[in-house]
């Protein structure tokens, strides 16, 4: 944009807001100007836990915010089509314990070896793959007390797409399927992986992130590969629970690593997130917007 006496500007996005924008960009600056508005009056207020600000979200209109997302509501299929994933009764027990620490955040434990740097899935809907791949990351350095080193987000997508129809063990019934780019529920992954036991997930750079929407000859053969397996998934003591709106026994298992968690991300505080502990009163719980962390 045209730079006024007096712009106001992001040094990270190097963002210029004019009063008075050139003819051809009348449709950019509102959106500018009404987000600065926005942003000004959510940090103003001292009872918000997190911020908001400009990032890479914030030039895109609602429609192709909401086309990133590449959203789709739960699936509807009759029973006879379901392959349920049934949520391990010794894990449910851990959770009930009360033994759980106030606080905990495995990003910055330990110099933050436990956790792989923050990942840009791009304009492919893999959302489900990405924390998938990142909670096993997670617990494969907790469990060996090594550096957490990034696993193959392609071998989940690109690997998993036999998994149609299944449910999940949420108190809903939710049913999903594997569609790559498509997107899918996190529960998806730790499935594949279940059907991997003994072997597991290869690292990045063996199986690269190539942001397919369509697998294509090259991703399903590199499946049938001799994979250098990095982290190795053992049914006898490799589990995984699917738990909803229960905030105590998310922190219960925070004390073991990191979780999966599915939000809504369709709100413009998600979308221009900031920093901070992210409370948004907007937040959908049907279902249709969600994105993981």
């Amino acid at each position: 944009m045209t730079q006024s006496p007096s712009p106001k500007a992001d040094a990270t996005f190097d963002k210029l807001l004019s009063p008075s924008p050139p003819p051809s960009l009348p449709v950019c600056h509102t959106i500018d100007s009404s987000h600065h508005v926005s942003f000004l009056e959510h940090n103003a207020n001292p009872h918000r836990s997190f911020t908001m600000k400009w990032n890479a979200m914030s030039d895109l209109t609602d429609a192709e915010y909401l086309d990133l997302l590449h959203t789709s509501p739960d699936e509807v299929h009759p029973p006879s089509h379901h392959r349920v994933q049934p949520a391990d009764s010794s894990r449910r027990r851990m959770l009930a314990s009360d033994n759980s620490a106030d606080t905990i955040d495995w990003s910055t434990k330990d110099g933050g070896k436990y956790v792989t740097p923050v990942k840009n899935q791009g304009s492919c809907g893999s959302c489900w793959a990405f924390t998938g791949a990142a909670v096993v990351e997670s617990m494969a350095a907790i469990q060996s007390n090594t550096q957490a080193v990034p696993l193959s987000v392609e071998q989940i997508l690109s690997c998993s797409r036999s998994l149609l129809h299944v449910q999940s063990a949420f108190p809903n019934r939710m049913v999903s399927s594997a569609r790559g780019c498509g997107g899918g529920m996190t529960f998806l992954a730790y499935q594949y992986l279940d059907q991997l036991a003994p072997h597991g997930l290869t690292c990045e750079p063996e199986l690269p992130y190539r942001m397919k929407l369509i697998a294509d000859s090259y991703d399903t053969a590199r499946c049938n590969d001799a994979l250098n397996v990095s982290a190795a998934w053992d049914t006898g003591s490799s589990s995984f629970l699917t738990i909803q709106n229960d905030e105590n026994a998310i922190v219960a298992a925070l004390q073991d690593g990191p979780v999966s968690v599915s939000i809504d991300a369709s709100g413009a505080g998600f979308r221009h997130y900031g920093g901070g502990i992210y409370d948004a009163a907007d937040c959908k719980t049907d279902g249709i917007f969600v994105d993981r962390t």
